[in-house]
């Protein structure tokens, strides 16, 4: 067999050879088509006769990644000729990783023969069976002798007057619902919902033909997945939805959570700190999707303490700078001082190129420390987020108590007295320590003036 062969017989060839052999069908096989069963007839083929249905709604991402990861291929190449070799042998490709992680691959190998034959319409394009089709051709192109079980497989024709729709119909009820063994990349499922919606699905169709719970979690989830599709594009990897395989349920608390904040500046600080954690999961070691509520409720918070780290951070980098000016001076006119860090990258045109490639945010209390997270000023986000949650915790629960306030001060009391016994030496990093004593000040008046008005009444 040669390589051009194994990946689908000509067009003419397998229309022509269907059509002589459902006169005489093996056997028949029911299946439920547009609400009517139907009894199709099942043949048997060589295994390299069928071809892949490229609009498998199961590849429509990896199809996207794939084109992404292999820029030699035209982009048409899943649309222009579904016949191709070359787009047979990229889906190949495809369905292997998918049969893999269903486990099909490693069944069949280990003596699993066909049970159920392969959905195909007329023309031999496989409807449902498309990884099944895949692991058999791999097994049997790998050793003919120890799976020449796989040299022929058995395939049901639907109904030659199956239109698109319909075969989108059957993909859904046989590989979607909750009926599926192996479920659907969320993210290739989302893409199929988003083109019947662009094609005038209704929410309400959408949410009945994908077995979603209700109209709002229909909602969530296609906002889900733009919101995946932003984040990979922002993270400079459009396309390559593997990437987000595990993170549907971290993008749907983000998609929930996000449409209650109001003030733009305040949700593109919860975008930034959400997309960090999600592109760092190693800085976070639970489930993130059950802090990312938390982390919208205590945003104050949060941005309070990432306030104050850049403020820090912007206090040492002044006063190195300030030092190698004065080591710079009396050096030759001409030769330059810039000792900017490597925390901003800029592109010769005056804009700076943030982590996460979004837009440059430039007005709102929050802006200056949303950039300065996406720019790496802040480097230690999860850290932050992490202990800022657990203090807000702490807090809410002494604050349940009439001793709150008098606890709190004296607290703050014993921090600074050790301060001042303690940290009073030469040895002491005086980085940033300025501002904190005006964020203390500022703290104290608040709550004297605060105390005046009360004992005032």
């Amino acid at each position: 067999m040669q390589e051009y062969e194994k990946y689908g017989a000509p067009l003419l060839d397998r229309k022509s050879e269907i059509d002589e052999l459902i006169k005489t069908p093996k056997n028949q096989y029911p299946l439920e088509i547009n609400g009517k069963l139907e009894n199709l007839p099942v043949i048997r083929v060589r295994i390299q006769d069928p071809i892949y249905r490229l609009a498998n709604g199961r590849t429509k991402t990896m199809q996207e990644e794939y084109l992404v990861k292999h820029p030699e291929q035209p982009t048409d190449l899943f649309t222009k000729d579904e016949g191709s070799y070359a787009a047979q042998k990229a889906q190949h490709e495809i369905l292997c990783k998918l049969a893999a992680d269903a486990n099909l691959m490693k069944e069949f190998k280990d003596g699993k023969e066909q049970t159920a034959p392969i959905i195909c319409t007329v023309a031999g394009v496989v409807v449902n069976g498309n990884r099944r089709l895949c692991a058999w051709r791999t097994l049997y192109y790998g050793d003919s002798k120890k799976y020449s079980h796989f040299e022929y497989v058995n395939i049901a024709i639907i109904p030659r007057e199956c239109d698109e729709e319909s075969i989108k119909n059957i993909e859904r009820k046989l590989q979607i619902q909750k009926t599926l063994r192996a479920d659907y990349k969320w993210h290739a499922k989302a893409m199929m919902m988003k083109q019947d919606q662009a094609e005038g699905t209704d929410i309400i169709e959408l949410t009945e033909k994908y077995d979603m719970k209700n109209k709002k979690d229909t909602g969530i989830f296609l906002a889900a997945f733009d919101y995946a599709g932003e984040y990979l594009e922002k993270t400079g990897r459009a396309k390559q939805w593997s990437i987000v395989d595990g993170d549907e349920f971290s993008f749907r608390k983000f998609a929930e959570e996000r449409k209650k904040i109001s003030e733009q500046d305040k949700k593109e600080l919860f975008e930034t700190l959400v997309f960090q954690l999600i592109q760092n999961h190693s800085g976070y070691s639970g489930r993130l999707y059950d802090i990312i509520p938390d982390i919208a409720k205590n945003l104050d918070a949060i941005y309070e303490d990432m306030k104050a780290k850049m403020e820090a951070v912007e206090t040492q980098k002044g006063e190195t700078e300030e030092e190698s000016e004065k080591e710079q001076s009396g050096k030759a006119e001409g030769v330059s001082t810039d000792t900017d860090n490597d925390t901003v990258i800029n592109n010769g045109d005056g804009d700076d190129l943030d982590l996460l490639g979004g837009e440059a945010i430039e007005t709102g209390k929050y802006a200056k420390v949303t950039k300065a997270i996406q720019n790496g000023v802040i480097d230690n986000v999860s850290e932050i987020v992490t202990n800022t949650l657990d203090n807000q915790k702490a807090l809410q629960a002494e604050a349940k108590t009439s001793g709150f306030l008098i606890g709190q001060l004296s607290k703050a009391s014993s921090y600074l007295q050790n301060a001042v016994n303690n940290g009073l030496t030469d040895k002491s990093d005086i980085t940033g320590v300025s501002q904190q004593i005006k964020n203390i000040e500022d703290s104290l008046k608040a709550i004297s003036d605060w105390l005046s008005a009360k004992e005032g009444k």
